[in-house]
């Protein structure tokens, strides 16, 4: 991202902080932006992982209507963490995925969790640089190496 989308994320996830803070936690429009949020400014870790899965589950309390929806999001940023984490210190997963020869095949209940690993696939061969400003902003949620 640039210096300049990067200033604007933090000031936003700043005001969002503030404003949680006013109202307690207790308007789930300020949580839910905080969690959409904070990973593009974090990148996607453990620590972040963590972060937003309490943010989901302070939405679910708060906005319990939408609890599938808070689950799903929860899904994605789990895979997506364990995607990019290391392999004895090498290869991500996901580099150690488009290494194995033949098809991958997998086996889910909730096939909406693959949302993330679907882009991810089609985005191996792309160059970042290559996709419009918009798009490069919008992968960094489910592809922190675009985002840096």
């Amino acid at each position: 991202m640039s210096p300049e989308v990067n200033e604007c994320l933090e000031t936003f996830y700043g005001i969002c902080q503030e404003l949680m803070k006013d109202n307690e936690e207790t308007n789930p429009w300020e949580i839910c932006l905080s969690a959409f949020v904070l990973p593009l400014l974090s990148g996607i870790n453990d620590e972040t992982e963590n972060e937003v899965k309490n943010l989901l589950e302070k939405l679910k309390k708060c906005d319990s209507q939408r609890k599938e929806m808070y689950d799903a999001t929860a899904s994605k940023i789990i895979l997506t963490n364990f995607l990019h984490q290391k392999v004895n210190n090498e290869s991500t997963v996901l580099e150690k995925l488009f290494e194995k020869e033949g098809k991958l095949c997998l086996e889910f209940n909730d096939y909406s969790c693959l949302r993330p690993l679907a882009g991810l696939i089609r985005l191996h061969n792309s160059s970042s640089t290559d996709l419009p400003l918009i798009i490069q902003a919008q992968l960094g949620w489910f592809l922190p190496v675009f985002a840096n």
